[in-house]
């Protein structure tokens, strides 16, 4: 039996996040070719759907929670994303989440940076889940913002991507999961509008971090296995203000500093 020591690798990750942009960014590889003819259309909903697009609740959700509401919308669009959360008890479903996927094969999402869009709400709220990469298959690009806090006022929100080269054929453009309040049973509704891809300026300081960035030690048999969890990616906005997304293992790659120890 040894003892493995694993701390907080932001710094080696960070460090392969980097350079695996900055070697990508004037020659992308053979296997990173994105397929004949995939769109890279950013827009997901601007005045309405993007061609292709289809709309795929969860199995267990209220499976009305979703319409698209002319009467409310940001910057006096036509129209708006309305996602109307159930109160609890609801016999419709418990929560309101679905999934937003591309149907022509995906787009080429590697010229783009992030993802964003403005939200508001009916109430001060957290919605627990919203981001992109979830697509009923592989899930394999995921990544989330939990606990976005909304107001009752037109807000932009931004998620980072951790690495846009991965993104040459991706069909899971949004997704959200949100329930009603744990104390209240309450449910509420909320807004999106302007949902797009965008490469952002402004964006700074690339950190990424495992075991939600905590030194972590752990005591294991030599042959055994253990998990790396807790991987997120932060960025800081033009504002000055970070934001920290939950990201697929699939964006980073892995070293051990010490493999005789433990290896990846």
């Amino acid at each position: 039996m040894k003892n493995i020591y694993l701390k907080n690798m932001k710094q080696i990750i960070c460090a392969s996040l980097v350079s695996m942009i900055v070697l990508t960014g004037c020659e992308r590889s053979v296997d990173g070719l994105s397929a004949p003819g995939l769109s890279e259309n950013p827009n997901v909903y601007i005045d309405g759907f993007s061609a292709g697009l289809e709309y795929y609740p969860f199995a267990d959700s209220k499976q009305t929670a979703f319409s698209v509401d002319t009467e409310t919308s940001y910057d006096k669009s036509p129209s708006s994303m309305r996602f109307d959360v159930p109160n609890a008890g609801d016999p419709g479903g418990p929560y309101a989440g679905a999934i937003f996927r591309d149907e022509n094969g995906g787009r080429d999402l590697s010229s783009y940076n992030a993802l964003t869009f403005y939200t508001k709400a009916t109430k001060a709220a957290t919605i627990n889940d919203v981001g992109f990469g979830q697509d009923f298959g592989e899930n394999k690009y995921q990544v989330n913002i939990s606990g976005l806090r909304v107001a009752t006022n037109w807000q932009k929100v931004i998620i980072p991507i951790p690495d846009a080269s991965k993104l040459t054929q991706e069909q899971g453009m949004f997704w959200y999961a949100e329930g009603p309040d744990e104390v209240t049973g309450d449910g509420y509704t909320f807004w999106v509008d302007d949902l797009k891809f965008e490469n952002l300026t402004g964006i700074a300081q690339p950190r990424a971090s495992i075991m939600n960035g905590n030194d972590v030690s752990l005591t294991s048999f030599i042959g055994s296995g253990t998990t790396v969890s807790g991987l997120a990616f932060t960025i800081n906005q033009a504002n000055g203000q970070d934001v920290t997304v939950n990201a697929s293992s699939s964006y980073f790659e892995f070293t051990s500093s010490d493999p005789s120890v433990a290896t990846v």
